[in-house]
């Protein structure tokens, strides 16, 4: 069966992109850097690249927002089913495409393993991206991970200190100790 969604499966058809049938396998890195460029993306079997890839851009701000969605919901499931380990991509394409729940479980994950790198900078950014999405979250989503959002907030405030963001840990603090 097709997994392709319409959206891509018109791109394919009108031949801006094409199947990759390649028989030298790619290293983990560059795999990983095609991914990040989205030159290239994998769907089960079948991997799929843009013919020309200054074309891509321009492809893509062509789609409507709708599509857009839709082929970063196509690339995200395509990465995760592939065993995909990048939380902060995985939770980028989930963003992309508005699927929150997706989106605060991979941002977390990435969080988390940021904070226990002591990569602060990053871990703060992805932590930022998830106060952002949270408030913004349908009611039901906020409730499912509001047992979650302490968490989020000790790695906030933590990162600030770590990268010595003084005057804004010093406020975050103060509010994650008024609302204990």
């Amino acid at each position: 069966s097709d997994a392709l969604s319409p959206t891509l499966a018109t791109l394919c058809s009108q031949g801006y992109i094409q199947e990759v049938k390649s028989r030298t396998r790619e290293s983990p890195r560059m795999a990983s850097a095609s991914r990040r460029n989205m030159t290239k993306f994998r769907d089960r079997d079948r991997e799929f690249s843009f013919k020309f890839n200054r074309m891509q851009p321009v492809l893509y701000e062509m789609l409507l927002f709708q599509q857009r969605r839709e082929v970063h919901s196509v690339i995200a499931d395509c990465l995760q089913n592939s065993g995909e380990s990048d939380y902060s991509l995985l939770a980028s394409h989930y963003t992309k495409a508005g699927r929150h729940s997706e989106a605060l479980h991979f941002s977390h994950l990435s969080a988390q393993e940021a904070y226990t790198d002591a990569e602060y900078g990053h871990c703060l950014s992805m932590v930022q991206n998830i106060r952002t999405m949270f408030a913004a979250a349908p009611s039901n989503l906020q409730h499912t991970y509001a047992p979650v959002k302490m968490v989020w907030n000790y790695m906030y405030c933590c990162c600030l200190y770590h990268t010595a963001q003084w005057q804004k840990f010093l406020e975050t603090a103060t509010e994650f100790l008024e609302a204990m």
